[in-house]
């Protein structure tokens, strides 16, 4: 509620590593956690996830370099479409509302 409160976005973070993720630490998406998206890394694919975790599902799915050192910088990423560059135009990319969209490298 505070992140949006502030009017941020909320993304659990790789939500596929075997530590320092929600499904490592709890084992599910707690119901009513007011999430926006879930990131996943650089060598899981949307499939792989939605088979392993099918609460994930329920999620848009980013990825990010999660870089550890700068040569990572970038090298995963994910593309919006964006009408302008705001919250409400991300979040509605999220949920590709009104022609806004998003895809993962």
């Amino acid at each position: 509620k505070e992140v949006h409160g502030l009017d941020g976005i909320c993304i659990a973070s790789h939500v596929d590593k075997p530590s320092f993720s929600i499904f490592s630490q709890l084992g599910f998406i707690p119901e009513g956690l007011l999430l926006d998206a879930l990131e996943i890394s650089a060598s899981s694919d949307k499939e792989a996830i939605h088979r392993k975790m099918p609460e994930a599902a329920k999620f848009p799915l980013i990825r990010s370099s999660d870089a550890h050192f700068l040569d990572w910088i970038g090298n995963r990423y994910t593309v919006f479409y964006l009408a302008a560059p705001s919250t409400e135009e991300i979040r509605m990319a999220l949920s590709g509302q009104a022609g806004r969209g998003m895809e993962i490298s």
